[in-house]
């Protein structure tokens, strides 16, 4: 949705314009039993591959440190400030992936 997708960047102080970004890796759950066997790096790897040059975006709690190692290791960059999670149980921060040759900064609305 636009307006999530905007709050999202506002919340953020994203300085790229939201609607930048077609695409979003939503929420990615390991079962513990399987955890630590590169299963959300093999995910986040393979969304970037499909996304046809369009950018993405990503959320992710500020403590899931496995999480941001996946997203940083796929090309993702931490942007923006991180901002209380709706029900405020939890710090987010906000991973861009941008197409090659960047997308043009927009000021933020």
């Amino acid at each position: 949705r636009e307006s999530y997708r905007k709050s999202t960047f506002r919340k953020a102080s994203a300085t790229y314009e939201s609607s930048l970004f077609t695409l979003e890796l939503g929420w990615i759950f390991v079962v513990p039993a399987y955890r630590r066997k590169g299963l959300s790096r093999k995910i986040v790897n393979a969304a970037v591959a499909e996304r046809q040059n369009a950018s993405m975006f990503a959320t992710s709690r500020s403590n899931n440190l496995a999480m941001h190692a996946a997203l940083l290791g796929a090309g993702f960059e931490r942007h923006g400030s991180e901002y209380l999670a709706r029900d405020g149980s939890n710090r987010v921060a906000l991973f861009l992936y941008l197409p090659v040759g960047g997308v043009a900064s927009v000021p933020a609305t």
